[in-house]
Order: C-alpha cells, then sequence, then structure tokens
C-alpha cells in the first residue's frame, strides 16, 4: 500500500565558493640547516566587507611525523626555542572586499627530503540571498599546499695521510699524521663559508699550532671544491688504544 512509504525531504548544503586567491610563494630548493623564506599571499575578491579573517600557514605532516627537526617561526628567525612551532596560526581581523595581505614564515629543517607546506585563509562574509529574506552570513574556506625540497649545501669528505700525502687507514701512536677536508659546495645557490673548526677528541691533538680555522669568508658555487689540512697525533698512552676518536669537523655558513 502507498500509505506504508514514509517521505524524508533532504536539503543538501553546499559551501559557498571563497572568492580570493591564495599562494604559497617561495623559491625552492630550501637548505639543510637554512632558515627558508616563504611568504602566503591572499587576495580577496569578494563582494562586501569581510570578517573573521584568520590565516594559517604551516607543515602538514602526518600522524607519525612528530620529528622535532622540522619547524617554522613567524616573521623573522630567532635563536628562542620557544618561537618554533608546526605551524603559525593569525587572527587578521576584518578587511576590505578587495584586499590583499602576506604573511611571511622561516622554514627550518635539519633532516633533508621533501615536506608539505600548507596554508589555510577563512572568513565570514555577508550575502544577500533574497530581498525577503535578507543577509545571511557565509563561511568560507580555501587551503594549498606546496612541496619543499630540502638538500643539503655541502658534501664533505675525510682522508688522513702520511706527512708525504700517502692516504692510510690507521695511524701509529706518537707518529704526526695530516687530517685533511674536502668540501664541495652542492647547493644551486651560492654559499658564504664563515669558519670551520674542529672539535678533536681527548685521545687526539694537534701536532703544530695550526690555525683554528683555514677556510673563512669563501663564497662557493655550485660544484666547487675547498680543502683544509691539520697535523694531528695520537700521543702515546699507557693503555693500548685499537681506536680513536678523531672528534667533530663543523662548518659555520650563510647566504
Amino acid at each position: 500500500s502507498w500509505s506504508r512509504f514514509v517521505v524524508y525531504p533532504q536539503t543538501a548544503i553546499n559551501a559557498r565558493t571563497p572568492l580570493v586567491d591564495l599562494a604559497i610563494v617561495h623559491s625552492p630548493p630550501a637548505l639543510h640547516g637554512e632558515n627558508y623564506p616563504l611568504k602566503a599571499v591572499a587576495t580577496f575578491h569578494e563582494i562586501a566587507e569581510i570578517t573573521e579573517v584568520k590565516l594559517l600557514l604551516g607543515l602538514r605532516e602526518s600522524a607519525t611525523d612528530s620529528s622535532s627537526a622540522h619547524y617554522v617561526y613567524l616573521d623573522e628567525p630567532t635563536a628562542d626555542s620557544s618561537a618554533r612551532r608546526k605551524y603559525v596560526s593569525v587572527d587578521v581581523g576584518s578587511l576590505d572586499k578587495d584586499s590583499t595581505i602576506e604573511r611571511r614564515v622561516f622554514f627550518h629543517s635539519d633532516i633533508d627530503g621533501v615536506k608539505t607546506m600548507a596554508a589555510r585563509i577563512t572568513y565570514d562574509v555577508q550575502v544577500l540571498v533574497d530581498p525577503a529574506i535578507g543577509y545571511v552570513t557565509c563561511s568560507c574556506k580555501k587551503e594549498v599546499s606546496s612541496p619543499i625540497e630540502i638538500i643539503s649545501p655541502f658534501s664533505i669528505g675525510l682522508t688522513m695521510t702520511t706527512l708525504k700525502f700517502e692516504t692510510i687507514n690507521k695511524v701509529n701512536a706518537g707518529e704526526p699524521f695530516l687530517l685533511l677536508t674536502d668540501v664541495r659546495c652542492i647547493s644551486p645557490w651560492p654559499i658564504t663559508i664563515d669558519f670551520t673548526s674542529y672539535d678533536l677528541s681527548s685521545l687526539v691533538q694537534k701536532s703544530s699550532k695550526n690555525a683554528d680555522s683555514q677556510l673563512e669568508e669563501l663564497t662557493l658555487e655550485k660544484n666547487d671544491v675547498i680543502s683544509e689540512c691539520q697535523s694531528l697525533l695520537v700521543p702515546f698512552t699507557k693503555k693500548a688504544t685499537r681506536a680513536a676518536p678523531l672528534g667533530t669537523y663543523s662548518l659555520t655558513w650563510h647566504r
């Protein structure tokens, strides 16, 4: 019987298309360890004043990616670790219907690879739906994303040699040897080396008064190679040592 049919009316409500152009502007690739600048640019083409404007800009990560090696700063990088964020949120407030806003962030990564930066803009606008009904408030949202490739600026090779520059893979206690360090620039951007340093372990010492840094204020183009040399020795000890860690080589740079 037709009387047994029950009709449940349904209405599909589609979100209003936001009248805004949103873009993430940057010049890839980013270099490992640098503060890489980006900016979000939003240009509105609305029909009326817009309110409750909010901009969100940051890293798009999976639920399993919680590494502290990636973060962003709003406006300017700082040494204050409390300013590091996975994303930044900016309350812009109210704007004219044809406004343009820009906000800058700096992205930092200590791991090579590809990360995704996302930007999202949300706002409210009053829209006339019918003269008899009046205006309604429409909440609009738009989101874009952009991949960022992170690459190392250098490849560094360490070689041990005798004082005659013959390559060796082991040294004798009390005998000086040379540690050659080759630095190759693999960045597509020019890089300036500020200074370098060797933080030697307690089992290794300098055999002469070497300069702390032989590479200072040098600008490298892609594939340029520079080298420095340190004369070292492992002093005699009462206890025989099969392996002695050399220490750490550090390089400070900027672009």
